[in-house]
């Protein structure tokens, strides 16, 4: 249930609404923090704003832009630099009732949380690679890449991952990076089932974020893992972007770091539903 001030309500204060005639305007901003803003680029480049599965809003001052709110499905991504745009960011995230998740530095994310009731907040580390921090890793297996054939297989793999909480509310949306061309998955296979997989996402000019890294449990601490993302990292450092991603525990950590990866700020997902 979302909470915040009648006086505000009352006011009717409104976020504006982008069209892609306001893509320039909005990448010249997020592109100042490119790492931290990664999931913003990547929709804003990639995806035609009119869209029915995308809204994009700002706030703005008379000199610049201040904030960025995006919908993408039923799942949210904002991006502040001025505290007091936050309640009138909870106001616009309040009137989805379909909303599931907002995302954010988990600074922005916390100030929020103060307007809306969420279910629990999960805090990740993020982190960064670049071509020159990358260290290519010796592996035993060689991942295969995903094709449009094998998103449904995926969906089933990852859903049967428990850390991941995947639910069918998220089907529509999942393997959106290789039907749109926005990122790429690799993944491993043994006795013909996916046992491991890393995704790339949101890839635009500038990076791309990865996600769903993860191993089914019988086959963990064998360098799954590891072999997909060395496979994903080398590519994406190869066209010389800056690879993304977040974590929230030291396993995972260690892996990330042994390939390049460092920290450069924290991530926080609000949860909804």
């Amino acid at each position: 249930m979302v909470e915040y001030s009648k006086k505000n309500v009352e006011k009717g204060y409104e976020m504006i609404k982008c069209s892609n005639k306001n893509k320039i305007k909005l990448l010249d901003f997020l592109k100042n923090k490119s790492s931290e803003n990664c999931f913003l680029i990547g929709d804003v480049e990639n995806f035609d704003l009119e869209e029915q599965f995308i809204d994009v809003w700002i706030l703005e001052t008379a000199i610049k832009i201040t904030s960025v709110l995006l919908r993408y499905y039923k799942y949210y991504i904002v991006y502040s630099e001025d505290n007091n745009d936050i309640e009138k960011i909870s106001i616009q995230i309040s009137k989805d009732k379909n909303c599931l998740n907002i995302a954010g530095l988990e600074e922005t994310i916390d100030k929020i949380s103060h307007y809306m009731q969420f279910k629990e907040i999960k805090r990740e580390y993020l982190s960064e690679l670049t071509h020159n921090s990358f260290i290519e890793l010796r592996t035993n297996y060689i991942p295969i890449k995903a094709t449009i054939e094998n998103i449904e297989e995926l969906f089933t793999f990852h859903k049967s991952i428990s850390e991941f909480k995947v639910t069918d509310d998220s089907k529509d949306s999942f393997g959106q990076e290789i039907n749109n061309n926005t990122g790429r998955i690799y993944y491993i296979k043994e006795e013909n089932v996916i046992v491991s997989s890393a995704t790339l996402t949101a890839e635009n000019s500038i990076n791309g974020m990865i996600i769903g890294v993860a191993t089914a449990e019988k086959y963990r601490r064998k360098g799954y893992a590891k072999a997909c993302m060395n496979a994903l990292c080398k590519e994406i450092v190869d066209n010389r972007k800056t690879a993304i991603l977040f974590y929230n525990n030291e396993d995972a950590g260690k892996l990330y770091r042994e390939i390049g990866f460092k920290e450069i700020n924290k991530w926080a997902i609000g949860i909804l539903k």
